[in-house]
């Protein structure tokens, strides 16, 4: 100890600078290992975020390993990885890519360079570190259905930035190669209604009756009789010549008397027949008291096809309408046209008699036609919400059914509803696109997207449901590229329904027009809406049971929904209730997004297509 205490005496009174120099080299060694501590976690920060960039470049090109060389894979990787770690401090290099196509694995290794701040004060100038991404493919069928909103409201740079979201969730989840599992999609573009086309539209809501071409019509049975004399005693007693042709009850039709004017236009029903002196009482007040005049010539007394001598339309092909119907007739010769709204009665599959009309509005001569208008017909005319009487045509859209409005019942158990508008005008252009695996099919109709109506929710909920129904499958063709969904509950299939909308649902339906109680803006204006409400109720509480229907579908009984659903509400800030009802509508809250703009939407859509993908991250 009093060794140590000279030898710290000495040290203090020597003047050479050796202590100096020495505590100068102690110091560097000092300020790099504290430093060491920085620039170590440094790197080690460097590397989570390369080994999360490197991780995502894996999943984003899995799906290309059977399209794309190695060195196109290395090389796109290194964008992404460059992309993603956006630090120019640090060096990132993707060194290999590998490709397993039997068992779906994409695997890359890398280096990952960061430079020192303060043990390079020690020489040490950077860390290498090396990192490695290797992704499986799930074993997993996929049947996805892409169900979106291109409403009004989805104008300007939205629909665009729906576009982008599209491609981008296409991109992640449909293979190039579908062996050994599928990926296959289908598109519901929807906005006051859903377009299903014209090779689908007959099976899915019906055929419409069509515009009939007339080859009669007519009042009189064609048995007619010249009248000798008529009575003015009560009842009118009626003489005529010729055969006995009347019977009693006969509906008989008055003409061209002479004296006796008033019997003419006389429309009755034949009360009591003498047919040995071909007289007969005509139910009708003729006496003096009545005013009539006394009969002095001529006259023809007609019976008629039918009851109060009603024109009776005979069509060249069956009418399909029933009592109660109404039709229009137009273009006849010889006879008025029923221009206005006749109602009907069926005679028979091809006759008709018109309540309200009479011989007044004369006897066919040639040509015509009979178009009914009612729903179920090509023509329906009906009264708007604000009071007009307008007459539209079907479209290849359709509207919500009645009867099974909330199930996947096929359409053979119950059609859908039919469409309406002016002009046969169809809802939206775009149509629907059942199951298909290819891209360039898929990547087509999104570029083809425009806005157009209201926001009839519920129908693009329903049809999302409908694309993977195998209840609706006998409808879709079959073929390459094309395909039927499968059945519930098979082994290692997941269906799907990715459903995006940016508004409140507002448009629901009476017999195929826009109910009178739908929600009021631009697009369902009283003059475009029916003058009666819905019968289902509102658009929103339509989907809400929909949505209900879809996760409750588990046809194994097993306590795990056949169908998962994803939800995205897109620039709906502010807007709680549609944003509470679209997270209420999805699988679990994990199923819902909310995208507040397009950057938003596309990783949403990205999310979410790698969620389907379920690309496991192997190494």
């Amino acid at each position: 100890m009093q060794r140590l205490a000279q030898l710290l005496s000495r040290f203090r009174k020597d003047e050479g600078g050796a202590f100096a120099v020495i505590f100068a080299v102690l110091a560097l060694a000092l300020i790099a290992t504290s430093g060491a501590v920085v620039d170590f976690t440094r790197m080690q920060q460097a590397r989570t975020r390369a080994q999360t960039a490197l991780d995502a470049a894996a999943l984003a090109l899995q799906s290309q390993i059977n399209t794309q060389t190695t060195a196109q894979l290395k090389a796109k990787a290194q964008l992404l990885l460059t992309e993603r770690l956006n630090d120019t401090s640090v060096t990132a290099v993707v060194d290999t890519a590998t490709v397993d196509l039997t068992l779906g694995k994409l695997r890359f290794v890398a280096h990952l360079v960061v430079p020192t701040a303060f043990v390079q004060l020690v020489g040490v100038k950077q860390f290498t570190t090396n990192l490695q991404s290797e992704v499986t493919q799930s074993s997993d069928n996929l049947e996805i259905s892409l169900s979106l909103d291109i409403t009004g409201s989805m104008a300007g740079s939205k629909i665009d930035s729906l576009k982008s979201a599209s491609k981008l969730l296409i991109s992640y989840v449909i293979k190039d190669t579908q062996t050994p599992t599928y990926t296959r999609m289908a598109i519901v573009p929807w906005a006051a209604g859903v377009n299903v086309g014209s090779a689908y539209a007959a099976n899915i809501r019906g055929n419409p009756v069509q515009v009939k071409t007339i080859s009669s019509a007519t009042w009189s049975s064609g048995v007619s009789a010249g009248i000798t004399a008529i009575t003015r005693a009560s009842n009118g007693k009626l003489t005529y010549s010729g055969a006995d042709v009347f019977a009693l009850n006969d509906w008989v039709y008055i003409s061209g008397v002479g004296g006796m004017t008033q019997a003419n236009g006389m429309i009755t029903q034949i009360g009591t027949v003498t047919t040995s002196s071909n007289t007969l009482l005509l139910g009708k007040c003729t006496t003096s008291a009545c005013g009539y005049s006394t009969y002095s010539s001529g006259g023809t007394i007609t019976k008629c096809a039918t009851a109060n001598c009603e024109e009776v339309v005979t069509t060249s092909t069956s009418h399909q309408i029933s009592t109660g119907n109404h039709v229009l007739v137009a273009s006849t010769t010889g006879m008025t046209n029923f221009n206005t709204y006749w109602t009907i009665t069926k005679l028979t599959s091809t006759t008709y008699s018109a309540q309200g009309s009479s011989p007044t509005n004369g006897v066919r001569a040639s040509g015509g036609t009979s178009t009914c208008i009612d729903y179920g017909c090509r023509y329906q005319l009906f009264q708007t919400a604000a009071g007009t009487n307008v007459t539209w045509e079907v479209n290849n859209c359709v509207s919500e059914r009645t009867t099974n409005p909330y199930n996947d019942e096929p359409p053979t158990t119950t059609l859908l509803s039919m469409n309406y508008l002016s002009g046969a005008a169809e809802c939206q252009s775009q149509k629907i696109q059942p199951l298909t695996d290819d891209k360039d099919t898929l990547n087509a109709l999104i570029d083809t997207l425009t806005i157009a109506g209201s926001t009839a929710g519920h129908l693009g909920l329903a049809w999302g449901w409908y694309m993977i129904s195998p209840n609706f499958a006998y409808l879709w063709p079959t073929g390459t590229h094309q395909f039927q969904p499968d059945d519930y509950g098979v082994d290692r299939l997941v269906k799907a329904i990715v459903f995006m909308t940016d508004g409140d649902f507002n448009t629901p339906f009476y017999n195929g027009v826009i109910a009178k109680d739908a929600l009021s803006n631009s697009q369902v204006a009283t003059s475009n809406r029916i003058n009666v409400n819905s019968v289902n109720g509102t658009s929103k509480s339509q989907a809400e049971t929909i949505c209900d229907s879809i996760k409750n579908t588990d046809e194994n009984n097993d306590g795990k929904p056949d169908i998962l659903l994803y939800t995205v509400g897109f620039d709906l800030a502010g807007n709680t209730t549609a944003l509470n009802m679209l997270q209420s509508c999805a699988t679990s809250a994990a199923y819902f997004f909310q995208a507040d703009d397009g950057d938003e939407l596309e990783d949403a859509f990205e999310n979410i297509g790698r969620s389907l993908s379920e690309l496991r991250i192997s190494k």
